[in-house]
């Protein structure tokens, strides 16, 4: 990490949570993002617009000098050890297979610290019927906080959370920690899109499968506008 990395860090990471001022002030969550592809991009405009402070993570941030004309002025762009580090919460948006790498090596940083996997294996789904978000539970071993969400959801449709009812869109998260899994659902809802608890873990399998199935049927029934998805109906 360069020494001007280490001390915004630092100084980011000493802010503490509640400032008393006249304001009353309670700060929100600080936020890594994994990635900096649609999604990641997606997922930081719209955490950013409801007051969360983003720190994206790039294997080579030195060559994204245009990114802050697309992601903000306000936001960051640091090495990966330097985004987590700033982020009470991480979110993985890199490429699959790129997951277990950067969660082995990061594994000790990310331990404790709620991580949203947004990732899909799709071709590389494990073969024991595991979830991808359970590899990557795995992989950071005790302490883990890995909860699966924004896996079932195009990166077009955060511009607009409602669909074309009017009706805020789904969000499907799954994870087996309580307190993270309520964390999510918070974020989701402030985003505005409406959360649908799905279970633990083991149940992500299902939304690992759901993704390529949408982006088929959006292709074929939709023109692949990239705006589909998926709702629970009432009875």
């Amino acid at each position: 990490m360069a020494i001007s990395e280490q001390h915004l860090v630092q100084s980011i990471q000493s802010t503490p949570i509640t400032q008393h001022r006249k304001s009353h002030v309670t700060r929100k969550p600080r936020i890594a993002i994994l990635g900096t592809g649609s999604m990641a991009l997606a997922l930081g405009k719209s955490f950013m617009a409801a007051g969360h402070f983003i720190a994206y993570g790039s294997r080579r941030p030195e060559t994204k000098n245009d990114f802050h004309e697309v992601a903000g002025t306000e936001s960051r762009i640091w090495g990966y050890q330097a985004a987590i580090d700033a982020g009470e919460i991480v979110v993985i948006t890199l490429p699959y297979k790129e997951v277990a790498a950067i969660a082995r090596k990061f594994a000790e940083s990310l331990r404790g610290k709620i991580v949203i996997d947004i990732t899909n294996p799709f071709a590389a789904q494990p073969n024991n019927g595991d979830s991808g978000a359970q590899v990557t539970a795995s992989i950071i071993g005790e302490g883990a906080r890995v909860v699966a969400a924004f896996k079932t959801n195009f990166a077009q449709t955060f511009d607009d959370p409602n669909d074309s009812a009017g009706v805020p869109r789904e969000v499907h998260f799954a994870g087996d920690d309580e307190e993270a899994m309520s964390v999510v659902e918070g974020l989701i809802s402030e985003i505005g899109f409406k959360p649908i608890n799905c279970g633990g873990l083991a149940e992500a399998v299902v939304l690992d499968h759901m993704v390529p199935l949408m982006i088929r049927l959006d292709a074929s029934e939709h023109a692949s506008s990239r705006k589909s998805s998926w709702r629970i109906s009432a009875p």
